[in-house]
């Protein structure tokens, strides 16, 4: 069952961190919401390994609250305040490790780079102007964010809201082998993501339909609703 299926991909992700490292393995899916959810997984189990431990600091989610320790690893949504000692301000992007967490904010270990920053209380309890969290945890990414983006090992959860695009970005982000994990919404007569699910299908034939589904193309020059919302921005500021 997914349960079952989710807790065989926790315990290969966390397994694969442990040989890779924790910056060479990703773990995919489509929706913020399962990557939550999946980030909670990890997160339990790297608990009960001592990797993540002490006190935290609570930010908002996508779907619900967030909460961030000493041992984490977090992505960032949007431009810090705060710069770097050379002058370079931490961009959206961004992932790093958390060193030490106070009640003032966290001291991070930047990817690749052996650089620390501070990140505020404010910076990470508050949403961006369009809503969205201003960080999130790292360890579960969703697939249109990572494009580009190279790993040793990739873990994908597969669910009916893939489709061929998503699917073909998610599998071909990994050097070794793609894992993909075939998982269905818990009932058979519910929809997923908007996607309307065959009753009586295994999940492995569900995900190779999901799959053999074409993504709509758009341009971003004119579909991108952020164009859309920093118009509507402009004209409130403007008043």
């Amino acid at each position: 069952n997914n349960a079952d299926a989710l807790a065989a991909m926790t315990d290969a992700i966390v397994a694969d961190m442990a040989v890779h490292g924790p910056n060479r393995v990703a773990a995919l899916a489509v929706t913020h919401a399962d990557c939550e959810a999946l980030a909670d997984h990890i997160r339990a189990e790297l608990t009960e390994q001592g990797i993540i431990a002490g006190p935290h600091l609570e930010g908002p989610g996508w779907t619900t609250a967030r909460r961030y320790q000493t041992g984490d690893r977090i992505l960032l949504h949007a431009h810090s305040n705060p710069y770097l000692a050379d002058g370079t301000r931490l961009t959206n992007g961004t992932v790093a490790t958390i060193l030490h967490v106070t009640t003032a904010g966290l001291i991070v270990r930047l990817d690749g780079q052996d650089q620390h920053a501070w990140l505020s209380q404010n910076f990470i309890t508050a949403k961006g102007s369009d809503g969205r969290p201003k960080i999130s945890h790292a360890w579960a990414r969703t697939i249109d964010g990572v494009q580009g983006g190279t790993w040793d090992q990739v873990h994908l959860l597969a669910t009916p809201a893939l489709d061929g695009y998503r699917g073909y970005v998610g599998q071909s982000r990994s050097i070794q082998p793609t894992h993909t994990w075939n998982t269905i919404p818990p009932t058979s007569d519910h929809d997923y993501g908007g996607r309307l699910v065959r009753p009586h299908s295994t999940p492995a034939d569900q995900i190779t339909t999901a799959l053999a589904r074409a993504n709509p193309k758009t341009f971003a020059a004119t579909d991108d609703p952020y164009l859309a919302a920093e118009a509507i921005q402009a004209e409130q500021d403007q008043h």
